[in-house]
């Protein structure tokens, strides 16, 4: 072998061995490296072919290295992005979590003030007068219509801004309609159930004390009312009923059945002397009513508070005995005061709207309300015996027709009309301020026809 070549023969193969463990990318040159080998001959072209290998080589080397290189650095760089990504993100959801839990200290915070701010309220306007009304001996359940009257004008002059008056005006609307609703009870049971669930949140409406007061005062007092009921039913409602069934007179039978409660409250009083004074002074008002008009008075009072006195049963078979009795002795009053006309028809102000087509009849008592009726009437004229009147329109319908009234009564042009009660008497003829003839419906005011009427 040519000496010349051998050194350039080991170099080569020296590059053989350092490359062939390249990846397949850096082994390009190889070909070219073979190719520059198998030519070597010793001449200076061989020798130019296998520097430019060598060179490509070495240029390839370098050419890779740098792209590794520059790889690691960009997987380190990518590396610490995502790195940095992921340190944002937790910081962002950690301050994210921050923020919604300040809110809802906030809002629990606001909540807790709201509570507070009702619970104040309740305590001032309601707890503590409902209380008191209780401490008076006053009936539960007219003492939680009283409170809760206090309440809505306590609302009506608290009123600010519109928002809150708007929903102060519902506030006040809804407990005007609790308090009535409870009124309207005819079942003394069923009201106090309704009375027990009205007060079910108290507790937490007002300090604990004050609730637990409230609901011993409501719990004494009807135990104290079921002891006086069980009472009333075996000395006076049980005996009355009896009367009453044996075709006794009712206020006799009242009467009888009071002096028969009196003996037995006697008998079991601790302090006889001065039951004994009272029931006298008692006995002796009932004694000494002997109009028959304050008999009915006071019979119709009877019945009126007889459901909250005895047993339900018992009340509805005395009501049954005592109001047909009555009913019957009021109808003739009634007939007689009427010269035999109807009980009260259509209200007045009806006779003046023609699209109605009211046709009055001498045989009805017609009744008119004053600020109570459709329309209010009002004096047109003043004419002989009495006075000519109009509808005041207040809605969509327009009043058109004039009315003459018979009364006693004095009016000046333009006043309004008196409630009072009227009967037919036909038609008149006058003359209007431009000298028309014309012809209008007349009434004549009568007494009320229903004075000191209790039952009718």
């Amino acid at each position: 072998m040519n000496s010349s070549i051998s050194p350039k023969l080991f170099i080569l193969a020296a590059c053989v061995i350092f490359y062939s463990p390249l990846p397949v990318e850096a082994k390009g040159f190889w070909g070219t490296v073979q190719s520059a080998g198998a030519a070597l001959t010793g001449n200076s072209e061989a020798d130019k072919a296998y520097d430019k290998a060598l060179e490509d080589a070495r240029s390839q080397q370098a050419a890779y290295v740098a792209e590794r290189m520059a790889a690691e650095t960009n997987q380190t760089t990518l590396k610490a992005i995502l790195e940095q990504d992921k340190k944002d993100s937790l910081a962002r959801l950690a301050a994210y979590q921050a923020e919604q839990a300040a809110q809802a200290e906030k809002a629990k915070a606001e909540e807790a003030a709201a509570a507070t701010e009702v619970r104040d309220f309740a305590q001032k306007n309601f707890a503590v007068p409902f209380l008191a009304f209780l401490e008076q001996g006053i009936d539960p359940v007219e003492a939680y219509a009283q409170t809760m009257a206090q309440i809505v004008e306590t609302r009506r002059k608290t009123w600010a801004q519109d928002a809150y008056r708007r929903n102060q005006k519902m506030d006040e609307v809804y407990d005007s309609n609790r308090a009535w609703e409870l009124e309207t009870i005819d079942d003394p049971i069923a009201q106090r159930e309704a009375l027990k669930t009205a007060c079910n949140d108290i507790g937490s409406l007002c300090s604990p004390q004050t609730a637990l007061e409230i609901n011993e005062r409501i719990t004494k007092y009807y135990e104290n009312y079921d002891k006086e009921t069980a009472f009333m039913q075996k000395n006076f409602a049980a005996p009355l009923l009896a009367f009453l069934e044996q075709g006794m007179e009712p206020f006799a039978a009242y009467t009888k059945a009071f002096e028969n409660m009196a003996v037995a409250d006697q008998e079991t009083a601790t302090n006889k002397q001065a039951k004994a004074e009272y029931y006298k002074k008692q006995l002796n008002g009932v004694h000494g009513i002997k109009d028959p008009v304050d008999q009915r008075n006071e019979m119709a009072a009877l019945c009126n508070d007889l459901p909250s006195s005895c047993e339900p049963e018992t009340a509805l078979k005395i009501k049954k005995k005592i109001e047909p009795y009555y009913y019957g002795i009021e109808e003739k009053i009634f007939m007689k005061r009427t010269s035999g006309r109807s009980r009260t028809g259509k209200d007045l102000d009806g006779f003046t709207l023609s699209n109605l087509n009211l046709t009055p009849s001498p045989d009805t008592v017609y009744p008119y309300r004053k600020g109570g009726s459709c329309f209010q009437l009002k004096v047109m004229q003043s004419l002989k015996e009495g006075v000519l009147i109009r509808g005041e329109s207040l809605g969509s319908d327009f009043p058109d027709k004039n009315l003459f009234i018979k009364t006693k009564r004095q009016y000046a042009d333009n006043d309004m009309l008196e409630s009072g009660f009227f009967v037919y008497t036909g038609l008149i003829e006058y003359k209007t301020v431009l000298g028309v003839g014309a012809k209008v419906h007349s009434f004549e005011e009568i007494d009320d026809p229903k004075k000191d009427l209790f039952f009718y």
